[in-house]
Parts: C-alpha cells; sequence; structure tokens
C-alpha cells in the first residue's frame, strides 16, 4: 500500500482496514509513504513490482491521477486498486467516494439554507481526480439553483503543506 502520508485520521484508518482484510485474506501487507513526491512513488512502484508483490493499492500523490508507471501497471494487468481518484480514461480498479453528488448536496444544502454566496476551498484541482469531480458538484449545484458562478468565490490555490499544518494546528 502506497499512500502520500500518514499524519491523519482518514489515511491511519485506511491503513487499518485494508491491513485487516489482506490479513484476513492471508496477505501480508507493505507500507510505503511517498510524502506527496510523484518522483517517490515512481520509484516505489518500481521497487514494489521488483520485490515480487502480489498486487499494489495506491493513493496517488495529489496533482496527478497517475503517473507512467501506473499507467504501465494497469495496461500490463498488474493487480492496482487506486484510492480516493480514479485514472481518465483508463479502465482500471479504484475506491472513491461520489465526489460530484457530494459536492454537490453540501452546497445545494448550503442554498436552501439561503446562502447565496458560498465559496470552493482547496489545494490545486487540476489533475486530481477527486478535487475536479468535487469542483463539477459545486458548480453544478450552483447552476442548478439558478446562482452565477463566481470564480472570486473558488480559492483553489491553497498550498497543500500549509493547509494540512493548518488542520492539524487549528485556525
Amino acid at each position: 500500500f502506497l499512500t502520500p502520508r500518514l499524519d491523519n485520521r482518514f489515511t491511519a484508518n485506511l491503513l487499518h482496514g485494508i491491513e485487516n482484510e489482506l490479513a484476513e485474506a492471508g496477505f501480508h501487507l507493505l507500507f510505503r509513504t511517498t510524502a506527496d513526491s510523484q518522483e517517490t512513488e515512481k520509484r516505489l512502484l518500481r521497487e514494489l513490482v521488483e520485490a515480487g508483490v502480489d498486487g499494489i493499492i495506491i493513493y496517488p500523490a495529489q496533482g496527478q491521477s497517475y503517473n507512467e508507471d501506473l499507467l504501465k501497471l494497469t495496461l500490463n494487468e498488474f493487480p492496482v486498486v487506486v484510492v480516493d481518484r480514479y485514472l481518465r480514461g483508463v479502465e482500471t480498479n479504484y475506491v472513491c467516494s461520489d465526489n460530484v453528488s457530494g459536492a454537490f448536496e453540501a452546497t445545494d444544502l448550503c442554498i436552501r439554507n439561503g446562502h447565496r454566496r458560498i465559496a470552493f476551498v482547496s489545494t490545486h484541482p487540476e489533475g486530481t481526480s477527486s478535487l475536479e469531480d468535487r469542483l463539477s458538484g459545486y458548480e453544478k449545484a450552483l447552476f442548478e439553483r439558478g446562482i452565477l458562478i463566481d470564480r472570486h468565490q473558488r480559492l483553489t490555490d491553497l498550498d497543500g503543506k500549509l493547509v494540512k499544518g493548518i488542520l492539524r494546528e487549528g485556525v
């Protein structure tokens, strides 16, 4: 299992669940973090395949849906499961939330509660399917409720490390 980080409850719970399910199926878990580095991710993918692992579960580094090595593994039918993202245009196994519907429902709830100036706050969504889908759901809700999409209400240039620090330390 490759993950960008293990510094929050989500990834810790994910690791715990994966480990339990694999153990029940008779598999052992090899776990590595990539520090959100695409280069580290590529290197670790190669190392894991060379080490003879039976499959890879990967939570890709932010800002990419996949790298070349992951694409090659998928096309060669190596067992891969992608977490929290999917590979646009490539058929592969993935596990993720319905980010379009989730963002739509959250935005729609705000609108139904009388709010009209609703911001979308995130790190850079480009290249990260989960973030792109959330932005799509947000904009779809605004459009369907007849609210003009104001690009000034989109704060999407946040630095990921700054956001993680704020979440860890509080505001």
